[in-house]
């Protein structure tokens, strides 16, 4: 974790093998992201190389750290679309004709109808094993604006209790595929290797905790007692220069 003193001194240790070595191993352009982020007008060569991974070994973390509240969004958002489902099309809803003709499928991009036929083409009888393998974005995208009629308008508050009363159901749905994609976004950014230091990880973290609170505070507050992100983020607070 990185441990920069407020008196902007050296980072916590490296050896001149590390500092010589990862760089070149994360690769140039990469890792020129981390030593412009940590640039100091007192500090250049090894000193600036260090602080530069220590901000890639913390980046890490609370990239680590930021799974786990992903995870429980997806499986909070694709429970609670799939009781939806079953609501609107009956328990075997993965071999609902109704619904897969309501799907769009592009030619070039991902297609919702394709993921689920080819799915329940494996797992016929398991409705569990299909919410299980559908993709993050196809219960993103059951979020869009096609299926108000068919299944928001009387299954969205169902569903989330505890959205905010003061907005419409097709503003609480647009909130929730927003917070939705979001999440998938961040997600997909971690799974890339990608950096996430530059965004505002806090209000990330609160999107998720939103939508996770408008199905169940309950599940919100167990959230914020288990997570680990918040406590990295004001660790970096107290310690970056």
């Amino acid at each position: 974790m990185p441990t920069f003193s407020r008196q902007d001194s050296m980072p916590e240790h490296f050896t001149q093998d590390e500092i010589q070595t990862l760089p070149a191993l994360f690769g140039t352009p990469r890792f020129a992201r981390y030593l412009t982020a940590t640039e100091s007008r007192s500090e250049h060569g090894a000193s600036h190389t260090a602080r530069a991974l220590a901000l890639y070994r913390w980046n890490g973390q609370v990239a680590a750290a930021m799974l786990f509240p992903l995870n429980m969004l997806e499986v909070v958002l694709r429970n609670a679309i799939a009781d939806a489902l079953a609501s609107t099309y009956g328990p075997s809803w993965p071999l609902s004709r109704q619904l897969l003709i309501s799907l769009p499928n592009p030619q070039h991009r991902y297609s919702q109808r394709k993921d689920l036929e080819a799915i329940t083409a494996r797992y016929p009888n398991n409705t569990g094993q299909v919410i299980a393998e559908l993709a993050f974005v196809f219960w993103v995208e059951m979020l869009n604006t096609r299926h108000d009629g068919r299944i928001w308008e009387h299954h969205l508050r169902p569903q989330f209790p505890h959205t905010p009363t003061r907005l419409t159901v097709q503003d609480a749905r647009r909130r929730l595929h927003a917070m939705a994609e979001e999440g998938r976004r961040l997600r997909n950014r971690i799974a890339h290797h990608e950096p996430i230091f530059p965004r505002n990880l806090a209000a990330d973290y609160e999107t998720i905790r939103t939508l996770i609170a408008w199905r169940s505070p309950v599940a919100a507050a167990w959230l914020d007692r288990t997570q680990t992100v918040t406590a990295l983020l004001q660790q970096r607070s107290e310690t970056a220069p």
